[in-house]
């Protein structure tokens, strides 16, 4: 009889998403830290982390990456990602990696539908990957009508599929995929999500993440600069945001602040406009920042803000898209945080930083919610989960 913690056979994919595709490596490196054997199905532009992180890289059709010349936001391949989400070429590169090499447990990115859908008739269980809050992927925010529409493209894909449509239900698209996996692994604290009421199959894991591999970031500043640090990231991934990032800076004086402006792997620092005394830089690990700093101006992504507030953060948020308004209303309405509209001025962001660093409440807060991450462990409830799955253990549900 095999037992808890044999070696496993994993398969995790993903697709080309900054935040997904980091927390799926993450993810993979704790599997193979535990001694597991983790092949990881996304982008070849990953296969060197992924490889880093003690994992397997297989490469997902060239067709289905991005291509820079035809722009630089996700938004702007719209054709790529119709493919990626409800398309059938996934499903029939999941099917020939399992016949040419079985596994014996899957973990699939909620986002990428018809893969979700496929896996349903695999032959080993399959997690989704939820990296969201539920008032995004949840639907909570549409009518009735847009929330039914969302069905079409799946059901469509899950037809060509030969898998049998999902009925209509009052159910978001994501809810009625996840009643039909083994298990669903959120990667938010539950103490930040605000889904009420989840199928039992649902397990808040909390972040995963893994301690980066050395950086050469150096500050700036002599040790003995007392001056508060406010740390500005509006992600790894373009969203045309290098005209918000040179408002905010121009918005903190350097005489107040030290000032770090992230421009992320898509952005360089030289596209940003900023004063002088302000540092821009571009991709530093959240690890090696975000302790240090007293505020961190954010556009709200979910992997940047459950960073900070794991470092015990407090944030203002200027969502740009996305998940992003959804994470920034939950921020607001749990007390943690500011949020402006990405079209406020200088003045009215230097105005709601200067509140929000003496806002006591907010510190208060913000560290509570930093205790609760850590005792999610960094993600060992999903590695704990992945294993009662790969070896036909009843899920064991946490408190």
């Amino acid at each position: 009889m095999r037992t808890l913690h044999e070696v496993v056979e994993v398969v995790i994919a993903t697709w080309q998403a900054g935040g997904a595709t980091q927390v799926a490596i993450d993810l993979g490196r704790l599997l193979a830290d535990r001694g597991h054997r983790v092949r990881i199905l996304g982008p070849a532009s990953e296969a060197a982390r992924v490889e880093v992180a003690g994992c397997v890289a297989r490469a997902i059709p060239k067709e289905l990456e991005f291509d820079p010349a035809l722009g630089r936001r996700a938004e702007d391949q719209w054709e790529t990602l119709a493919r990626l989400f409800f398309g059938r070429e996934l499903p029939d590169v999941l099917a020939a990696e399992l016949e040419r090499e079985p596994a014996d447990v899957l973990v699939v990115d909620y986002l990428l539908r018809s893969l979700a859908g496929a896996a349903e008739r695999m032959p080993v269980p399959a997690a989704l990957l939820i990296h969201t809050i539920y008032g995004f992927h949840g639907g909570a925010g549409d009518d009735e009508e847009t929330r039914q529409r969302w069905y079409e493209p799946v059901n469509a894909s899950r037809r060509e599929l030969g898998l049998d449509p999902l009925p209509p239900s009052s159910d978001s698209v994501t809810v009625a995929l996840v009643r039909r996996a083994a298990a669903a692994l959120v990667v938010v604290p539950r103490e930040f999500d605000d889904w009420i009421d989840p199928p039992k199959n649902v397990i808040h894991v909390g972040p995963i993440s893994t301690a980066e591999a050395a950086t050469d970031w150096q500050p700036p500043w002599p040790s003995e600069d007392a001056r508060p640090l406010v740390v500005v990231t509006l992600g790894t991934t373009y969203m045309a945001h290098e005209e918000v990032l040179a408002r905010i800076a121009h918005a903190l004086a350097p005489a107040a602040y030290r000032v770090l402006v992230l421009t992320g792997g898509e952005l360089a620092p030289e596209e940003v406009s900023a004063p002088a005394g302000v540092e821009v830089r571009g991709y530093v690990p959240h690890d090696a920042v975000l302790p240090g700093a007293t505020l961190a101006i954010t556009h709200a992504g979910t992997g940047t803000l459950l960073a900070a507030f794991a470092a015990g953060v407090q944030v203002v948020a200027l969502p740009l898209g996305r998940d992003q308004p959804a994470n920034a209303r939950r921020t607001v309405e749990l007390g943690l945080g500011r949020s402006l509209d990405p079209t406020a001025t200088s003045a009215e962001i230097q105005a709601l930083v200067a509140q929000t660093l003496v806002d006591e409440t907010i510190r208060i807060r913000v560290a509570r919610l930093a205790t609760a991450i850590r005792s999610y462990d960094r993600g060992s409830r999903a590695v704990e989960v992945i294993e009662h799955l790969a070896l036909g253990r009843e899920l064991e549900p946490y408190a």
